[in-house]
């Protein structure tokens, strides 16, 4: 009996707190809008979706302050540059794409791929800890062979590539050619292979 007293005043609690909450909003909402004109920081847009002001942006409706850093996610580039982890796409710093090489077919233990270059700049790769796998490299074509160590789906990220300094190479939307074989050494028809 104790133990429903206790949920009861539990949820009786909960509902308050709620309650106190909406009137609180309801309340600051309405003094604010006294005071706020649209197009200024933290009311609504004009009616155009711009704000007053340089240092503002309209979204959801209302002016806020434009915090967008260069380099950082989703902001401008810095001369073609963007923050650790990150690529610059039409001079928006974007999340990288193409960087892992990925396999989503379980059936695969191991394969040969042959990768179109296109004038990226690839100068070594790092295989996942599972992965035992070679590197053949020209100026046309990278060459990968590799296998999993221990007899299992080649499920995890298989390998990252990277140039000259280190850098993660991003190869979206790079041609790849491959031969894909299952724990019996039969080809796998569609090995699901990609950068991504």
């Amino acid at each position: 009996m104790k133990r429903k007293i206790d949920n009861y005043n539990h949820t009786r609690i909960i509902v308050f707190c709620q309650i106190i909450i909406i009137i609180s909003i309801y309340v600051g909402c309405k003094n604010n809008n006294t005071a706020c004109s649209a197009g200024q920081l933290n009311c609504v847009c004009n009616t155009n979706n711009s704000c007053n002001d340089d240092n503002l942006i309209c979204r959801g409706g209302y002016c806020i302050l434009d915090i967008c850093l260069q380099k950082n996610r989703g902001c401008t580039c810095d001369d073609g540059k963007c923050e650790a982890g990150l690529i610059c796409r039409n001079n928006i710093c974007q999340n990288r794409k193409g960087s892992l090489l990925k396999i989503t077919n379980k059936q695969v233990r191991a394969c040969e791929v042959l990768i179109e270059k296109n004038n990226y700049q690839i100068e070594s790769i790092k295989f996942d800890n599972t992965i035992r796998g070679q590197m053949r490299n020209d100026d046309l074509y990278m060459a990968l062979a590799f296998a999993n160590i221990n007899d299992a789906p080649l499920t995890n990220d298989i390998a990252q590539v990277y140039n000259a300094d280190g850098e993660v190479v991003d190869l979206y939307g790079v041609t790849i050619k491959a031969r894909c074989f299952d724990r019996l050494g039969a080809e796998v028809s569609n090995p699901e292979l990609r950068f991504e």
